[in-house]
């Protein structure tokens, strides 16, 4: 996931403490962010049923209601996704799609804002993410019942600052993400530390089998003179062929439709 920093190969930590977080919801000026370059049905209907409660900004190319210019295409656009998203108290988070194991960026730089991601997509996120951090859409029966979730975390700071500082990983999560991460690196670094003659691989089968003895004809036999020769002379008669073949029967087809004497 994410979650994990490959640049330091450790889990990402929240070091944030009560008092910052304190003095980090006075300034937070923004109810909820959305950030999406496109449409997607479930996603879109979320954003509009929150909305009926309280605005939600959108600050993306797609549903954009802040006149603020995309992001997408930026060397850093996911430095400045958490820049957007930190003056939030929440951050829809949702996936293009829902199955388990996609997990995307999308909730750890919630995270990383500081903002309490609602999230849709991983049914099993909470295996690798605190599920105490943020609001699972997948716990609740519809969008009405997270909405009520989200207005009762807006109308309570305590909830709102119990969330926001709690660590990203549970323990358990962590130590998971470390032995997963581990074995990553191992596997790569297997990949290229053997010998290259141990490394090859061909797979089996009837594809397999056709493809190698197509390419091993193609490719490592060279192609005989005559037939080089001969190449160049067929691409020329194959068309005028195919003309000579049409006129004629095109000839034959008038023939038949001229009136009989």
């Amino acid at each position: 996931p994410a979650i994990y920093s490959a640049k330091d190969k450790a889990p990402l930590q929240n070091e944030l403490t009560r008092e910052e977080a304190v003095k980090l919801l006075n300034s937070k000026k923004g109810f909820c962010s959305f950030i999406y370059s496109h449409s997607c049905e479930v996603r879109d209907k979320f954003f509009h049923i929150l909305s009926d409660y309280k605005k939600v900004d959108s600050l993306g190319a797609h549903l954009n209601n802040t006149n603020t210019k995309s992001t997408r295409n930026l060397a850093d656009w996911y430095g400045h996704s958490i820049g957007l998203k930190s003056g939030y108290k929440f951050s829809i988070a949702m996936e293009n799609a829902t199955y388990k194991g996609y997990t995307t960026e999308k909730i750890v730089s919630s995270l990383q804002a500081h903002t309490v991601p609602i999230y849709w997509g991983d049914p099993a996120v909470c295996e690798f993410i605190n599920p105490a951090a943020f609001i699972n859409c997948h716990d609740y029966s519809s969008f009405d019942e997270v909405v009520e979730r989200v207005r009762e975390i807006d109308n309570d700071d305590e909830q709102w600052l119990d969330m926001i500082t709690q660590p990203w990983q549970t323990e358990e999560q962590r130590m998971k993400t470390l032995k997963r991460a581990e074995e990553y690196y191992s596997f790569i670094e297997h990949i290229f530390s053997q010998d290259i003659t141990t490394a090859r691989r061909r797979p089996v089968g009837t594809w397999g089998d056709i493809t190698r003895r197509t390419w091993g004809r193609n490719v490592h036999r060279p192609v005989p003179l005559p037939r080089i020769i001969k190449m160049p002379v067929k691409a020329v008669l194959h068309p005028v062929k195919a003309y000579v073949k049409a006129k004629d029967i095109i000839a034959k087809l008038l023939h038949k439709k001229s009136p009989s004497r």
